[in-house]
């Protein structure tokens, strides 16, 4: 390697770094922001007003006449579980509300780590829309994102229409189509490989055979979690 293509290696390498670090600053930067950015803004602003004469303004961050509201970590799309525990976080001591489907269900204290959660919270059969509000002293938020979980915990139909059971293959054929039918949005697999799967549940695989007998096991799993299965 001459004396120049060291140089450019060097150089190269260098510059990838240098990009690295620049990225994982940027994604610091961001993840501060989304955590601590909303309250330090009103907290700012307040400052400022506070700075132009209006005395009665206090710089706190739960004694602002805006109360933001608090943030809800996400959740699966669905589960087969009865329970789940619901957390996010705000600012310390305000008192977090729980709804769901529009009714009040639970609340609780935000810790000094401006976390807060919900355990074991009932889940009813279907959809469950969940929110929450923020309250400290006399003061109300509006309400958080809307989080929204299924619970469902009947298993997946499965029906198979190709090949039948203890079904013959000669002449040479080397593959068979394995076909059939389930509820739409699973997930279908034969023999551990993911099938075709249409929007309307059908379901479709070329599966490769080897000499004498062949086993054929179709599983068929839900956004819950909940499975069915064939052989």
């Amino acid at each position: 390697m001459t004396k120049k293509s060291r140089l450019e290696e060097i150089s190269r390498k260098r510059s990838l770094r240098n990009t690295i670090v620049i990225l994982a600053g940027i994604i610091c930067l961001i993840v501060l922001f989304f955590f601590y950015g909303v309250p330090m803004l009103i907290n700012f602003s307040l400052l400022v007003e506070k700075l132009r004469g209006d005395g009665d303004i206090e710089v706190s961050s739960n004694t602002s006449s805006y109360i933001a509201p608090p943030v809800l970590d996400l959740l699966k799309d669905a589960t087969n579980s009865a329970k789940t525990n619901i957390s996010g976080y705000a600012l310390p001591n305000q008192v977090i509300r729980l709804y769901m489907n529009g009714k009040y269900i639970d609340k609780t204290t935000v810790n000094n780590n401006n976390n807060f959660i919900f355990r074991n919270i009932i889940l009813k059969e279907g959809d469950n829309n969940i929110k929450a509000k923020a309250i400290y002293s006399d003061k109300e938020s509006d309400y958080s994102q809307n989080i929204q979980i299924i619970y469902q915990n009947k298993n997946p139909d499965l029906e198979i229409s190709s090949p039948r059971d203890n079904q013959i293959i000669s002449n040479g054929d080397a593959q068979v189509k394995v076909e059939g039918k389930t509820d739409p949005s699973v997930r279908i697999t034969v023999n551990d490989y993911w099938a075709i799967t249409e929007s309307d549940g059908n379901f479709s695989y070329l599966l490769h055979l080897q000499k004498g007998e062949n086993k054929i096991k179709v599983i068929a799993i839900d956004n819950a979690g909940n499975k069915s299965e064939k052989e």
